[in-house]
C-alpha cells in the first residue's frame, strides 16, 4: 500500500499526464475537462425544466433541420397551381346548377362558422372580443393544404373529385374574415372593408388557385397540364414534411393559450366537419363533394387568413390565433379528421368502404 501511494505521488500532474503521448489511454482516462467539452459538442443540452417542444426545437436546430422560407413558398405555390389546373381541366364536365349549390353551401358555412365559435371562444375559453373574433376568422376560413390532402385521399379511395371543389375552397376565404371584423366590435369604414376584400381576393393563395383554374379550363386536355401535375403526390409529401418542422418549432405557443383552447382546436373541427358533411350529402351533393365541404368546414386557415387578420384586426395577438389552427387542428384533420368525415359520408349512403 505504501509503495502504491509513493507511486501515485510520483506521477506527474494530471495536465502533464494527458498531454503526453505515453499517457494517452481510452476515453475513460481522458482529462475530465476535455471529456466534458467533447460530450457537450456532440450532445443536446438538457435542463430540468425542458419540455417536449423545446427539446424537439433544439434537435432541429442542432442538426440544422430548418425549412427555408423560399422552399416553403415554392412548394406551396406549386400545390396551389396544380390543384387549380386539375380543377380547371374538369370544369368542362360539370353543370352550373350543381356547382352553384356547392359553392353556395360553402359560402354559407364560411359566413356562419365565426358566429358559432365566437361565443365559445369569448365565454368558455375567456378570450377578449378582439382575439375571439380573430380566432373565429381562421376557423371560418379554410386550409388549402388540408383541402389538398382530402382530395388526394378521395382519389386514392376511388372517388372522382367534383370539378367545382376549387371554387368551393376559394369562396370560403372572404366571408369568414368579413364576419370576424364585424364580431370584433371595431368600427371599420367602407374603405377599410374594401381594402380587406381586395387583399383577400388578390392574395397569393387566391391568385395562384384561381389562376390555375382558368389556365386548366382554357388548356383542358393539353399535354402541359398533364405533365405539370405528374409530381403532385411527391411534392405534397415534401410539403407535409416542411409543415411538420413548422409545427414542431411552434409547439411552445400552446403553453400560453391554455388547455381549453387546445380542446377547442380538436373538437370544433370534428363537430363542424361531421355536421357539414351530413348537410352536404342530405342537400344533394355526392360523397366526394360532401367530404370536401366537411373538410373545408373543419379546416382552419394559417396561410391566407393570418395576413388579412393582421391588417384588418391589428389589435389581435398572432400567438393566440395562429397556434390552434397550425399546431392542433391541422394535424388532427390530416391524421384522423378527413377519414372520419369520409366514414360519415359513407354511412349516410348506407355503404361501408373497405
Amino acid at each position: 500500500m505504501k509503495e502504491a501511494s509513493r507511486e501515485d505521488d510520483s506521477l506527474p500532474p494530471q495536465d502533464e499526464r494527458f498531454s503526453s503521448g505515453r499517457w494517452s489511454k481510452p476515453f475513460s482516462r481522458w482529462d475530465p475537462n476535455e471529456r466534458a467539452k467533447l460530450v457537450k459538442s456532440i450532445s443536446i443540452p438538457v435542463q430540468r425544466d425542458v419540455t417536449i417542444d423545446t427539446f424537439l426545437s433544439r434537435v432541429l436546430h442542432k442538426f440544422r433541420i430548418n425549412a427555408p422560407a423560399t422552399m416553403f413558398v415554392a412548394v406551396s405555390g406549386y400545390l396551389l397551381i396544380a390543384i387549380g389546373l386539375k380543377g380547371g381541366a374538369a370544369l368542362t364536365t360539370t353543370t352550373a346548377g350543381e356547382a352553384a349549390l356547392a359553392v353556395g353551401l360553402a359560402i354559407a358555412v364560411s359566413a356562419i362558422t365565426p358566429f358559432l365559435v365566437f361565443p365559445v371562444l369569448e365565454r368558455w375559453i375567456g378570450l377578449n372580443r378582439v382575439n375571439a373574433a380573430a380566432v373565429a376568422a381562421h376557423y371560418g376560413s379554410v386550409s388549402i393544404v388540408t383541402f389538398t390532402i382530402a382530395i388526394t385521399f378521395l382519389e386514392r379511395m376511388g372517388h372522382s373529385i367534383p370539378p367545382y371543389a376549387i371554387a368551393m375552397a376559394a369562396a370560403m376565404e372572404l366571408p369568414a374574415i368579413l364576419t370576424a371584423i364585424t364580431l370584433s366590435g371595431k368600427r371599420r369604414g367602407a374603405n377599410s372593408l374594401l381594402r380587406t376584400c381586395i387583399e383577400v381576393l388578390t392574395g397569393r393563395p387566391s391568385v395562384l388557385l384561381l389562376g390555375g383554374l382558368v389556365v386548366g379550363f382554357a388548356f383542358s386536355g393539353s399535354q402541359f397540364v398533364s405533365m405539370f401535375i405528374v409530381p403532385f403526390g411527391w411534392v405534397l409529401l415534401a410539403f407535409l414534411v416542411l409543415m411538420g418542422f413548422k409545427v414542431v418549432t411552434r409547439l411552445g405557443d400552446l403553453k400560453n393559450n391554455g388547455i381549453r383552447l387546445t380542446i377547442f382546436a380538436v373538437f370544433t373541427p370534428l363537430i363542424l366537419g361531421v355536421v357539414a358533411t351530413s348537410i352536404g350529402y342530405m342537400t344533394g351533393l355526392g360523397v366526394s363533394a360532401a367530404v370536401v365541404l366537411g373538410t373545408l368546414a373543419a379546416s382552419a386557415s394559417y396561410i391566407a387568413a393570418p395576413a388579412a387578420v393582421a391588417k384588418a384586426i391589428p389589435e389581435a395577438s398572432p400567438a393566440i390565433y395562429l397556434a390552434p389552427p397550425l399546431i392542433v387542428t391541422f394535424p388532427f384533420n390530416v391524421l384522423l379528421g378527413i377519414f372520419i368525415y369520409y366514414r360519415v359520408a359513407m354511412l349516410l349512403t348506407g355503404t361501408v368502404s373497405e
